[in-house]
């Protein structure tokens, strides 16, 4: 290859950059706010991940429980577990293509609930 014409990848600064100086906007504040969202999410995940870890090193026992499980437990149907782990009320993990909620968080649910929570 010959290196007076290879250009390397844009970092995404530059494109911003080359947008500008061609006339054309920066990322909206819609976007900006949605990218902000997806980076606590994944923060969020990366915390609870990383808490599991820690659990699992100390030794400590994780019970994992299906849907099918907690629905039974809390006497409630699809819909509003479904609801319940879209709101990130009852966390909720997958195996494969399985969906697991945690003992821990189901209790915490059940704690919250019984505080006054939604």
């Amino acid at each position: 290859m010959n290196p007076t014409t290879h250009t390397p990848a844009p970092l995404p600064n530059d494109q911003a950059a080359r947008a500008v100086s061609h006339g054309q906007r920066g990322p909206s504040a819609h976007d900006l706010a949605a990218l902000r969202a997806h980076l606590a999410e994944l923060a969020a995940r990366q915390a609870r991940i990383e808490d599991l870890l820690v659990r699992l090193s100390a030794g400590k026992h994780l019970e994992l429980l299906t849907t099918e499980d907690v629905r039974r437990i809390l006497g409630i149907g699809r819909t509003k577990l479904n609801e319940l782990i879209a709101s990130g009320e009852l966390p909720m993990w997958k195996l494969g293509g399985e969906r697991r909620i945690t003992r821990a968080g189901l209790e915490a649910y059940i704690r919250a609930q019984a505080r006054g929570g939604r």
